[in-house]
């Protein structure tokens, strides 16, 4: 179903009609004047919506990821295709899910041209992970005189998914990849600590641990080998998050169990 809006330039014509009104009560102007003044505008509001074409010149559905994270601005990307002949103004408004997403810019709005595709973006803060359905867009575009604007809305649901930070992963991960040089042999890399994993063999020194010395070397060699080690790097790592009651107040705007997830996922990423 389209329905009708009033644009500024209507409301102007209206408002001159008005004028016309006033100064024909103080200059004895008669009120036919006026009655003919609005029926021709109301007759060319009506000939502007029929001669405007319908709906069906536009192809509107969601685009993008339906991945978002947590706390972080994400775009919501709306594609238009304009198949009149014509360049057309348009406005649009989406339902979003109500409580749990901050919206920076509700109603978005441009051009298209004719034979045109247009992606629109605004851009959302979601504060609570999970699954969320995003309802219907509201379409308004310009008739031809630009006298009225018609409207419609387009059932495109979609569920967008709200994980944790994944933009932190990211950022963080350029950090790491200094340190993945070493592993792809680029450069030498001198690990300190005490392990368990056998490296190599060398020559006694001074001041090495006496229970590394590897005596059947020894035997061989007819002088002192220990064994070297090196820290372990196959080994699991656990990430334990407590659930309970007090996780649930929040910090500076944030639920604490939110951060606690976000922590642990990118220390995950780092180790792995």
């Amino acid at each position: 179903m389209i329905r009708l809006v009033f644009t500024k330039r209507f409301i102007l014509l209206i408002g001159i009609g008005i004028l016309i009104l006033s100064a024909g009560y103080f200059l004895n102007f008669s009120f036919i004047i006026f009655i003919l003044y609005n029926s021709v505008c109301f007759l060319l509001l009506i000939i502007d919506y029929f001669v405007s074409p319908s709906s069906e010149i536009f192809e509107v559905e969601r685009a993008g990821e339906d991945k978002l994270s947590l706390f972080e601005e994400e775009e919501i990307k709306i594609t238009v295709y304009n198949k009149s002949n014509y360049k057309i103004y348009i406005e649009m408004k989406d339902e979003i899910p109500d409580m749990h997403f901050e919206a920076k810019k509700e109603i978005i709005k441009g051009y298209i041209s004719q034979h045109d595709k247009k992606i629109f973006v605004y851009f959302v803060r979601p504060t609570k992970r999970g699954v969320f359905r995003f309802g219907n867009i509201h379409v308004r575009y310009e008739s031809k005189l630009k006298l009225c604007m018609k409207q419609f809305q387009v059932a495109s649901h979609m569920d967008y998914k709200v994980y944790p930070n994944l933009k932190n992963l990211k950022k963080y991960r350029l950090v790491v990849f200094y340190n993945r040089k070493y592993e792809a042999g680029q450069k030498a890399m001198k690990m300190q600590g005490k392990g368990n994993e056998f490296e190599s063999l060398r020559e006694y020194v001074s001041g090495d641990e006496y229970r590394k010395i590897n005596w059947n070397a020894t035997a061989r060699e007819n002088k002192p080998i220990i064994n070297q080690y090196e820290p372990e790097k196959n080994q699991h790592v656990y990430v334990l998050i407590d659930t309970g009651r007090p996780m649930s107040y929040t910090v500076r705007g944030f639920k604490k169990l939110d951060l606690a997830i976000n922590t642990g996922l990118l220390l995950s990423d780092i180790a792995n």
